[in-house]
């Protein structure tokens, strides 16, 4: 309706007097109106984020990545060398169990009780021992891990947290390609010095060295370090350091270098060293 139209309108209906006062208030409500209408047909325009504000938010989040990974890496790490330690921990008990149950003794080294001292059994390594009477028909340490003599169902306790298979640089895997803990039922290899081949089997009175200082059983890296043999079992893949449980039931992580010297503070003989004369 037009303003025209309005003020008829209001002419008809008003009384003389009044009609000047209606035509101004009429006149100010069509502006009004026509303004506000006017107001709200511009289309809104919707802000978004343009290409280099894209970019900027892409590399903060590249940068925060690159800053968070290695810190979330190494707590991985930690948590896994804090898993093995438990594990070599609990091994440790076991040991003690079965001294206690056997009279202090330790069990010969026969049909690779270095490996089968414990874990599951049979392991895949079973079927490739031709001889059937050398295999081992049973882990004497499980019953002390609260195991079954024979247990196909497998246990985490002998297991690493990161095993896989033993590389050998240039020669078929030694595991043929199977996990340690697949091939050999247990990834924490015996110390072999404790398992005597020949004789009576080693008693504990027989020890010389401290028990906190003599290895009982670790990492199976520590068996290719020291022989000198070029087998790739570092399964925390740093500083080539292996997880071992000490004859006292501590267990932690030491370094252990291919050919190097091995320190004093811990050892793989059960007997001191033999003095040089000197001339």
């Amino acid at each position: 309706m037009s303003i025209e139209a309005s003020f008829s309108l209001f002419d008809k209906g008003s009384s003389p007097a009044l009609r000047p006062q209606l035509r101004v208030q009429a006149s100010l409500f069509h502006t009004h109106t026509h303004t506000h209408t006017h107001r709200f047909n511009f289309p809104l325009r919707r802000k978004g984020f343009t290409l280099i504000e894209l970019l900027v938010v892409i590399a903060i989040i590249s940068l925060l990545v690159s800053i968070l990974l290695p810190s979330l890496q190494a707590a991985k790490s930690l948590a896994q060398e804090l898993v093995c330690t438990a594990n070599l921990k609990q091994i440790g008990v076991a040991w003690h169990l079965y001294l206690i149950d056997n009279d202090d003794t330790f069990p010969k080294r026969v049909n690779n009780m270095q490996w089968f001292y414990g874990g599951k059994h049979p392991a895949i390594i079973n079927e490739d021992i031709i001889d059937k009477d050398y295999m081992l028909k049973y882990r004497p340490l499980n019953p002390y891990a609260d195991m079954l003599l024979q247990n196909e169902s497998g246990i985490g306790l002998f297991r690493c947290p990161v095993d896989r298979a033993i590389i050998s640089p240039g020669q078929p895997s030694i595991t043929k390609g199977y996990d340690t803990y697949d091939y050999y039922g247990n990834c924490y290899m015996m110390n072999h010095n404790l398992l005597k081949f020949l004789g009576s089997a080693l008693k504990l009175n027989e020890v010389e060295i401290l028990e906190s200082r003599l290895i009982l059983a670790g990492d199976c890296q520590w068996y290719f370090s020291l022989s000198g043999k070029w087998h790739d079992a570092n399964f925390h893949n740093y500083d080539d350091r292996v997880g071992m449980v000490f004859l006292d039931g501590h267990a932690r992580f030491v370094q252990l270098i291919l050919d190097e010297t091995i320190p004093t503070d811990y050892s793989f003989s059960p007997y001191e060293p033999e003095e040089v004369e000197e001339e």
